[in-house]
């Protein structure tokens, strides 16, 4: 993460996983879960690890659909994101990035397992389709060097 960091020239870059959250009394089904398993930080910005653990997908479960759907969420100016867009992807305005990149990280068979988000936090930051694309190719080989493809 710190060399997609460095490329990127982000202020913050997170990998998260879904896991299994322990089960659900009485049901005993399973609670589907997910945590920032990774992060790398620059230096002055707050990191998100300790307060993103074990949070129900259920919270964010517009944003996930979407990544999920659609391989990627880009939100290049979040304060000019249109209050109707922030709804519709279950996005929260109040973070303390000023730009932000989701990458989807799937499995052989499709299905989602993991997150790589971009955040640009002292400044905008309008990333080429050449470089999303890039960062989608990091995001792929990151989750298969962790096995999450497999």
């Amino acid at each position: 993460l710190d060399a997609l960091l460095e490329e990127f020239e982000c202020d913050r870059i997170t990998l998260m996983q879904f896991h299994n959250g322990g089960n659900l009394y009485p049901s005993g089904k399973s609670n589907i879960k997910f945590s920032i398993f990774y992060e790398s930080v620059r230096p002055g910005i707050t990191p998100l690890r300790e307060r993103y653990q074990n949070i129900p997908v259920s919270i964010f479960s517009k944003s996930i659909n979407f990544v999920a759907e659609n391989n990627l969420m880009t939100i290049p100016d979040v304060k000019n994101l249109p209050l109707h867009d922030a709804d519709v992807l279950g996005f929260s305005k109040n973070t303390d990035s000023k730009s932000q990149y989701i990458i989807a990280i799937k499995s052989i068979d499709n299905k989602l397992v993991g997150m790589l988000t971009i955040f640009y936090v002292k400044k905008k930051k309008n990333l080429t389709d050449e470089r999303v694309t890039d960062l989608q190719l990091q995001a792929a080989a990151l989750g298969s060097g962790l096995h999450l493809n497999g």
